[in-house]
């Protein structure tokens, strides 16, 4: 099974829970991240193919530490990708429909670029013959990236209801994971091309659309059998105002950490470089405390609120 990560370069202000709005250092954060998300895949799946998906090779310095890491780059064009003026934000999360239809002959899972690996990942290891995804929870009247679940159901509904069918038990998965065996990939493709021509019709006409791949994926998965994967990730919020760290997080496999991109991940990434330091990142107990330290498992920083102002305040500064 091959381990992917989709990514496109886009604009800052297209990037999700990233402070900058310098489009270099955006682009920037993300390759850092997905460097040590990669590094983090390969400690504890010494076999497994690991795959960017993305439209460009990443800059020299860059690719160079992926090849070191063992990942392969994989270019595929962004053909499914929606008019600028399609949704307020996060454009670019459709480019993950591209990176499902190039891997048509493999078995692959799906991951954002901002997740850490901290044990071995079950479905990797043992194969999975059914669709993966990791469900989330809406609450009642919640918006999430431009839809409550009601209006996202009601969505997928309008497109089944054309084709004599209805959704009767619809879940909603969060875009960061999906297990995609290449037995379920064709029927799954031509869905998903349907549901894209669809939402695109709806929004020319002023109707409810279909505002990120979670949306679409969402409905599409609707049709077919769907083994969820709580058990193997979780996605984390570590906002000093907001947490959802329970004690359960240490048992699973992956850990996705939304809010971190800027924090976490390029003090992670900076430890990669430092020589003395370099060793809890090699072994895989050290590493585990690493990640819980580094990333705000363990305890709520002091630091992060002051680190987060001194971004903000950079940030308004160069915009000026």
């Amino acid at each position: 099974m091959d381990i992917c990560i989709a990514f496109t370069p886009m604009p800052a202000n297209q990037n999700p829970n990233v402070i900058t709005r310098n489009n270099h250092d955006s682009v920037k954060t993300y390759y850092e991240m997905i460097i040590f998300s990669f590094l983090s895949l390969r400690m504890f799946n010494k076999t497994a193919n690991l795959v960017l998906i993305t439209t460009s090779y990443p800059p020299t310095n860059y690719r160079a530490e992926l090849k070191e890491i063992g990942v392969k780059i994989k270019i595929v064009p962004f053909a499914h990708r929606p008019p600028s003026n399609y949704a307020k934000k996060f454009i670019g999360c459709f480019y993950l429909l591209d990176a499902i239809i190039s891997q048509k002959s493999t078995d692959s899972l799906f991951l954002d670029p901002d997740i850490v690996c901290i044990n071995p990942i079950a479905s990797v290891e043992e194969g999975l013959s059914a669709i993966g995804a990791y469900p989330l929870e809406f609450r009642v009247g919640e918006n999430l990236n431009g839809l409550t679940y009601e209006e996202s159901l009601n969505t997928a509904n309008e497109y089944f209801g054309s084709k004599g069918r209805r959704v009767n038990a619809y879940q909603f998965f969060g875009g960061e994971y999906y297990v995609i065996p290449k037995s379920s990939h064709p029927s799954l493709m031509e869905l998903i091309d349907e549901l894209y021509a669809f939402s695109l019709k709806r929004f020319h006409i002023g109707e409810t659309f279909f505002p990120t791949e979670e949306h679409l994926l969402s409905a599409a998965l609707s049709q077919f059998k769907v083994v969820e994967q709580s058990g193997e990730i979780k996605r984390i919020w570590t906002a000093r105002k907001y947490r959802n760290i329970d004690g359960s997080e240490k048992s699973l496999s992956l850990l996705h950490f939304p809010s971190e991109k800027e924090f976490g991940f390029q003090k992670a990434y900076r430890a990669i470089h430092k020589t003395k330091k370099s060793d809890r990142l090699k072994d895989p107990i050290l590493f585990q405390n690493y990640i819980y330290q580094v990333f705000q498992v363990n305890k709520k920083s002091r630091l992060r609120l002051l680190e987060i102002i001194v971004k903000k305040l950079k940030n308004k500064i160069i915009i000026r």
